[in-house]
């Protein structure tokens, strides 16, 4: 295993993560192909259904295993919704200002127009 993750532990702790993985990912892909096996016969369509669902969910269950239940990509993930929170407050409350002065600029130009409109000086037929 030669993974950067890896490369910091000791023999015996990347031993006890590959047979973790194998674990984890030996009855999740075996399961789906004992589904397969029974599925030869076309009276067991619920193992066709369940064969066709398992395959299709492997990608999510890999995803679980080993990105949801893992410390480091669970700190890593926790540190840029940190820092996304935070600068969606600065955003929102930098868009609130903005709109404000939109807002009143908006007020003026109208209250200018409107006083043009109704200038009987404005209007000559």
């Amino acid at each position: 295993m030669t993974l950067k993750a890896n490369a910091d532990k000791s023999e015996v702790q990347r031993i006890r993560t590959g047979i973790r993985a194998i674990l984890m990912l030996q009855p999740l892909l075996g399961i789906s192909w004992l589904f397969g096996i029974f599925s030869v016969n076309e009276h067991t369509i619920m193992f066709q259904y369940l064969f066709v669902i398992c395959n299709s969910l492997q990608g999510v269950f890999i995803f679980i295993c080993h990105c949801l239940t893992n410390e480091e990509v669970k700190s890593i993930f926790l540190k840029k919704y940190k820092k996304m929170a935070s600068s969606s407050i600065h955003t929102s409350s930098m868009g609130t200002a903005s709109s404000t002065l939109t807002e009143s600029t908006q007020a003026t130009t109208d209250a200018k127009y409107k006083g043009s409109f109704n200038n009987k000086h404005a209007w000559k037929e």
